[in-house]
This record gives C-alpha cells, structure tokens and sequence, in this order.
C-alpha cells in the first residue's frame, strides 16, 4: 500500500498537537507490511536541516517539503501557512504522481488546496481519506466571521472524501451536520515514542509530584486564562502544600502569550513557565505533576491529558461531550475528573478538594495509567486501518 500523507505540520519544529499526532502516525502505519508512505509537509524557512525524530529502521519513507515564512510558522489558523503549502506542494506534482499513491491521507482542511494541485484531472486523483484533526469550523474562540470563512473548506474536504475520520464523536457529529456525510471516529491515538518511554522509565522509582499542570498549544481557544484564574484563587493553598503552577506550551499567538505568562506570574511568582518540550522533557514534567488542567472547553482530542495518563498524573477537563478524549477516559473509573469550567468557584473547589487528598492521587496512579494505556501502539494500527481499508 503507497500512502501519500499531506500534513502541514508533521518536521520539527513541531508546535502543536495536530503535528505530534500527524507525526506519531507515520511510524505507525509504518509498521503494517508493505506500506509505503511519502509525507509531503511544510517546514520554517529559518531550519537548517529536516527532522521528523522517528526512526524508520529502513521502512519504505520518503518526504517532501515546503519551505515557508518562519513568520507564519506556528499556526494552524488562516492567518499560517496554508496558502504557502498550498502553492508549493505543485513543484512535487510529478514526484507524488510517479509515486502513484494508493491512497491520500489529508490531515485538516489544510490539505484541500494540495490534494487538489497534486492531482489537478479530477477523473484520475487517488482516493482520499480525510483526516479531521480538528473541526475548525465550530472551535469555540474564533470569531463568527473566522469560523464561517473554514466552513466550506471541511465541507469540500468532506465532500471530496472517500472516507472522513475524525479523532472523537464530537468532531464526527459536527462534521455531519455541517457536510451531510459521516464520519469514523478515530479513538485511541498516542504516539507510539511516548507509550515506549511510559514503559522504560515507569518501571524506575517515581520523582516526588510538585506540579499543577496546564499543557496546551497557548493560543485562545484554549482559554489558559481559566487556569491562570484558578491559581490566582488557589495561590496561598498552592504554596502551603509546596505545590508550583506549570505552564508549558507553543506559542502561536505572541499577545495572548505574553497576556497569560505576565497573568500567571502576577498570580503566581514562583511559577514555571516554558515553551514546547521535548517528549523526553515533557514526559519528566508528567511524572511530577499531580494534576493536570485542561481549560478547553472544546477539544477534538485531548491528547495531552493522555499522555499525562500514561504517567500516573490526572487530568480535570470540562464536563462536556465536546472534549474528545471522555470517548475512552472514564471519570466513572477515575481515569479522569471532570468539572463544569465555566463556573470558576466551583472548578476551584473541585481542585483544592484534588490536591488536597494526595493520598488519594498517589493511589488513582495505576487507575490513571490503565485508563491511559488503552492507547498503546496495536490499537492505533487497528484503527488506521479501519480507514485505510481496503485501500
């Protein structure tokens, strides 16, 4: 099977979870017999060399970039690079066609523009799956004028697919209302990297815990400002049980950024605040952290609070069927509490009452991890080839 992946974001620097995920998936699918993959992606004009941090153990891959305005880089929103990925990816029309792709996989609406320039005569474009990382259209944060304007893009892409999987039941319904057409949900999706270093490094003696976590892209429609909030309420609590704010995240949105780091210092000095980590680094900040907060209140995924799972920490996310990961998180089994996070004093309380039963953390751990561990690496192949059949 030849898979050509069009995925704007899936080199280093990666700068958000749509790109982990993209990535993490290449190796994956790499794995079932005789696949080939060819990922054509972008990457910032300021890098001197090309990474993708996976090791393909002479697998058939190959990848074609497109270089773009680091300026644009770290944005998945109109206002990124998808005009610039859309026009370049035509100097690669010849190498994609002699490629011959069985099938597509276009990661969001971004790889509209490029499925349809890599293979311009209608009646001889490959199958193409749709895969719907985020339902751009209904992201709660934009304006209703941005949120109009992706519409009839993940509606073409819909109506263009021969299949469209999403990564939850929120997206997939969202994307059949607005498309007429279904969609696959598509649970149970880690990096397979993260599930290796979960199984290495949970097997040694764990660090003592000193964190309250926020681990998300820093960008407005992941409203930070919820946890920044909860600290400012929670500071002098914080400090007595030698518990440190820690904020770590992409920045794809200098105002806001600097807005929720100067918030959460003031809330809070001693915080730590930090960009986008290694996965060796991040899953070290995991293994400390008691809880972590998910401010969302719309998340395809979730994929943080996953891997955060698979390391005995928690998570608190918004009670809501719009937050993609309670597909397979059970707050009923203890794999993941839950809170309204529009109500302030009550998510307040709802964390003091956590951090404050640290015994009752320290024995949720293993619950935590099982829940989490349902997405190891066989269910991922599972589920790629539920759509990647029978291609």
């Amino acid at each position: 099977m030849r898979i050509l992946w069009l995925a704007l974001e899936c080199a280093e620097p990666l700068f958000s979870g749509n790109g982990t995920l993209s990535r993490s998936m290449v190796p994956t699918l790499l794995e079932i017999p005789n696949v080939q993959i060819l990922v054509v992606c972008a990457v910032a004009d300021d890098q001197t060399s090309i990474r993708f941090n996976f090791e393909t153990h002479g697998k058939a891959f190959t990848a074609l970039t497109v270089k773009i305005p680091a300026s644009k880089w770290r944005s998945l929103r109109r206002d990124g690079s998808w005009k610039e990925y859309n026009d370049g990816v035509i100097q690669y029309q010849k190498s994609v066609q002699d490629f011959n792709p069985d099938v597509v996989v276009g990661i969001d609406w971004h790889s509209l523009g490029p499925y349809k320039n890599l293979f311009p005569d209608e009646k001889r474009r490959p199958p193409y799956v749709y895969l719907n990382f985020r339902a751009f259209h209904a992201s709660p944060g934009f304006s209703e004028e941005e949120l109009k304007w992706y519409a009839p893009f993940e509606k073409e892409c819909c109506d263009l697919a021969s299949k469209t999987v999403t990564l939850g039941t929120p997206d997939a319904k969202l994307l059949k209302t607005l498309s007429g057409h279904e969609a696959i949900p598509l649970t149970c999706t880690v990096s397979p990297h993260i599930v290796d270093i979960a199984n290495k490094i949970n097997k040694t003696p764990a660090p003592p815990r000193e964190y309250f976590l926020c681990c998300c892209r820093i960008s407005q429609e992941k409203t930070i400002e919820r946890f920044i909030s909860v600290v400012e309420k929670l500071s002098r609590f914080l400090k007595e049980q030698n518990i440190r704010p820690f904020l770590c995240g992409a920045r794809s949105d200098p105002k806001y950024t600097e807005a929720c780091v100067s918030g959460l210092k003031k809330a809070f000095p001693d915080s730590v605040i930090v960009d986008f980590l290694s996965m060796e680094q991040l899953c070290e900040v995991y293994r400390k952290t008691w809880l972590n907060f998910h401010p969302a209140l719309y998340e395809a995924y979730g994929l943080t609070m996953v891997e955060a799972g698979l390391f005995g920490a928690p998570s608190i996310a918004h009670h809501s069927d719009d937050i993609g990961a309670l597909d397979f998180l059970s707050p009923a089994r203890g794999e993941i509490f839950t809170e309204d996070l529009t109500d302030l004093e009550k998510t307040t309380v709802k964390v003091k009452e956590l951090l404050c039963d640290k015994k009752n953390l320290n024995k949720l751990v293993p619950t935590v991890q099982k829940g989490a561990y349902h997405t190891q690496q066989e269910n991922i192949v599972k589920n790629c080839m539920r759509f990647l059949n029978p291609y």
